[in-house]
């Protein structure tokens, strides 16, 4: 079954300008979780995002908008030749597999089964798991605070202005798309803890090294120097996981 890919006009957002026909194929696609890309030419196409078609609006101009949520950044973009893919208007259809294949390598450079255990990481079924949905899942259980810094902020759309997901044990090292492997984290934070100088205890007590860490952020540090966790601890972070950073990463 083939998928859907969007063409950007511009920046993207939750709004997403598009053409007569590829409306028609978006009404269609509704609720379903579709791919932006960007136009490179000679065959090319620059894939951004991925994204949930929440509906198709005409415009008091008379222009047609394909509504968005959900809407992510992939974490590479891809650029890739389309020879097994029908250009039409401004859209793509994509079989499944190459569909997959393209969010596989932009978020999930790992096996499938992340989803599976993401899945299984709730109190009941979470309906077509996507990495959409895990993220803003950890950010609710958050209450969308910086877990290093207490900060909070209002929700907002995905990917969220102010707070970045971090994985406790990356991807690339066999980490799994699950929640318990990821905290919200201001940039800065996320930055720092990515380089090895910001880490946590199996007690969840911060640790850094003040010689490499950003002032700014060591100020925004609260006194109590704990992390901020969910208060279902079925959400906060994994043991073995916050070990292995800690262990293998921090201070390298």
């Amino acid at each position: 079954m083939a998928r859907l890919a969007l063409a950007l006009d511009g920046e993207w957002g939750n709004r997403l300008p598009i053409d007569r026909q590829t409306s028609r194929a978006a009404a269609r696609a509704l609720g379903e979780v579709v791919l932006l890309y960007r136009p490179l030419g000679e065959g090319l196409a620059l894939y951004e995002a991925t994204a949930r078609v929440r509906g198709v609006e005409i415009t008091s101009e008379g222009r047609f908008e394909c509504l968005l949520r959900d809407v992510m950044r992939l974490g590479q973009t891809q650029s890739r030749a389309r020879p097994d893919t029908r250009r039409s208007g401004a859209m793509l259809h994509l079989p499944a597999e190459g569909f997959d294949g393209i969010v596989r390598a932009g978020v999930l450079p790992a096996a499938e089964d992340g989803l599976l255990e993401a899945a299984q990481s709730f109190e009941g079924p979470v309906r077509d798991p996507t990495p959409v949905r895990v993220y803003r899942q950890v950010l609710e259980a958050y209450g969308y605070r910086c877990a290093v810094t207490g900060e909070q902020f209002e929700p907002g759309k995905s990917p969220h202005p102010r707070l970045r997901l971090l994985f406790l044990k990356p991807r690339q090292q066999g980490g799994p798309l699950h929640v318990r492997n990821l905290m919200p984290m201001v940039e800065t934070a996320h930055a720092a803890w990515t380089r090895g100088t910001l880490s946590a205890t199996a007690d969840h007590r911060v640790v850094t090294v003040i010689r490499d860490l950003d002032l700014t952020l060591f100020d925004r540090i609260e006194q109590i120097g704990r992390l901020h966790l969910p208060t279902d601890e079925r959400y906060g972070p994994d043991p073995a996981w916050l070990g292995y950073h800690f262990e293998q990463i921090f201070g390298r």
